[in-house]
């Protein structure tokens, strides 16, 4: 319930919160103090301040490429750059890098000599890298099938614990994976036959295997290189599985490359330029997922119902700027507004706190001081006899009841929790007589259009066993009894108003 409120301008009051990891580092958070009347606003600017090039601690980057003939242009254009390759991802400023090599062609050995070849375990050695990149050598068909055995391959990275990733929250794991066609969907255990991967391997498996792999996961870069042979590793694999019918269900989709990179957050490349491209590409694909983040902001405690709006709800995929750039700075808007009308000054409380990924970067505790509204503009009206006066412009705010005197006794301020009880008194020279009770109510805060708002009428029939009737029209606001008036009782009522 709302006393009434002395209407004032609506105030815009904008603060500015630097989420400083410098200015804070050392210090505890400063405490946001603000005054809102009810439907006053403040605007509070929250900024977070990444510094430039913000890296993991730790990357295990695994390069994964199709080695079939027509990738014999890329392969080439690979061990041409490797040492700016090699070299620029080991030397990524303020991330310990390892690296793994490997390559995929496909089932079954009629149409190649394997599947996946794993070269080389996660390491730091920058020669052992090279040379396994410059083993790359495209091999030659007899009459395959265009589709590839990716899907093992990537899975066998996942799961042969040889491949040497390293545990912890502070690795990003990475798969690097180009090739110029789509993956088999499945590749079933009968054309696998690895014992070691009890299931058809499927865009679903290998999505799950992504996603549980290291403490969040592994991302991919997804590279289409092949120019010649639109969508590459997005394109539909049924029409080119012929290898695998009558062994595996011919079954996948589209989108293959671009659905894995999206799960991972990763990225598909959909058109790689040109075959000496392919160094750049991966060189920016690597910086891109290793400065990417994510900001979010929470609000909780006692100021929530006072959030009108947070924008935006979240920044996703950000990428912070390489140095010497200046830092990245994301900044949420959040609109608050002062709460219903109180009887009593009040406090409420709340935090909010910024976060960079899952990572609380700062919290700010905030108080919200809501000052006592002027007066109560809300009554019960007594008395013994009825009345029929219209109160303000809409024809259903009547004053039904014409109040008793001295009016200060018989006009009564109210809440919807304080309405009082009646002592019905035990004097039967009353028994049969009628007492009228009605709710006025002038709140300017929710109803600013027409801030007079009247009840039904309750008639009181003092001695009666029954529930006092209620007359009049309908409105806004609804007054009933809770109990009869025998001689001796209590009456007990309550009101209710709509949408408070």
């Amino acid at each position: 319930m709302k006393p009434q409120h002395v209407p004032g301008w609506l105030l815009a009051l904008v603060v500015a919160l630097l989420f400083s990891a410098v200015a804070f580092a050392n210090e505890e958070a400063a405490d946001i103090e603000l005054e809102l009347n009810p439907q006053e606003k403040a605007v509070l600017e929250c900024t977070i301040n990444i510094p430039c090039d913000t890296s993991p601690p730790k990357a295990d980057i695994y390069i994964v490429a199709d080695t079939t003939q027509s990738m014999h242009e890329v392969l080439e254009a690979v061990a041409d750059t490797v040492d700016e390759l090699v070299d620029t991802l080991l030397g990524t400023q303020g991330v310990d890098v390892r690296m793994g090599v490997g390559n995929y062609r496909d089932f079954p050995e009629k149409s190649s000599e394997f599947a996946f070849d794993h070269q080389l375990s996660m390491t730091d050695n920058a020669q052992a890298i090279k040379d396994a990149l410059q083993d790359w050598e495209a091999g030659f068909f007899l009459g395959g099938d265009k589709a590839e055995g990716q899907f093992y391959a990537m899975t066998k990275i996942l799961t042969d614990p040889t491949i040497g990733f390293r545990s912890g929250s502070d690795v990003k794991r990475i798969i690097v994976w180009f090739g110029d066609s789509p993956a088999h969907d499945p590749v079933c255990e009968a054309i696998h036959g690895d014992a070691t991967i009890p299931y058809d391997i499927t865009e679903s498996t290998l999505i799950a295997d992504l996603l549980n792999s290291g403490e969040g996961g592994t991302t991919v870069i997804a590279i289409s290189t092949r120019i010649g042979f639109p969508g590459a590793l997005d394109v539909d694999p049924d029409p080119y599985s012929q290898d695998y019918e009558g062994i595996c269900e011919i079954d996948g989709g589209e989108d293959q490359a671009t659905n894995i990179a999206d799960a991972t957050d990763g990225i598909h490349i959909e058109e790689l330029p040109a075959p000496e491209e392919i160094t750049p590409v991966i060189l920016e694909a690597v910086s891109t997922v290793l400065r990417r983040v994510d900001a979010t902001i929470e609000i909780s405690g006692e100021i929530v119902p006072s959030v009108v709006s947070v924008e935006p709800e979240i920044y996703k995929d950000v990428v912070v700027p390489l140095c010497p750039e200046e830092d990245l700075e994301l900044t949420f808007t959040i609109t608050l507004e002062g709460q219903h009308c109180i009887e009593n000054q009040s406090d409420f409380k709340g935090l909010i706190q910024t976060f960079v990924d899952e990572d609380v970067y700062e919290s700010k505790t905030v108080n919200i001081s809501q000052p006592l509204c002027a007066e109560a503009a809300c009554f019960l009206i007594i008395g013994a006899r009825k009345a029929e006066i219209l109160a303000s412009g809409d024809p259903a705010d009547v004053l039904l009841v014409k109040p008793k005197r001295p009016r200060n006794e018989w006009i009564i301020p109210v809440t919807m929790e304080t309405i009082p009880d009646f002592d019905v008194p035990d004097d039967p020279s009353l028994e049969g007589k009628h007492i009228y009770m009605q709710v006025y109510m002038n709140n300017p805060i929710d109803f600013p259009g027409n801030p007079v708002q009247l009840s039904n009428g309750l008639d009181i029939t003092i001695g009666a066993n029954s529930i006092p009737v209620s007359y009049g029209p309908e409105n806004v606001i609804d007054l009933w009894a809770l109990t009869p008036t025998p001689l001796g009782g209590v009456l007990q009522l309550q009101f209710s108003i709509d949408g408070l």
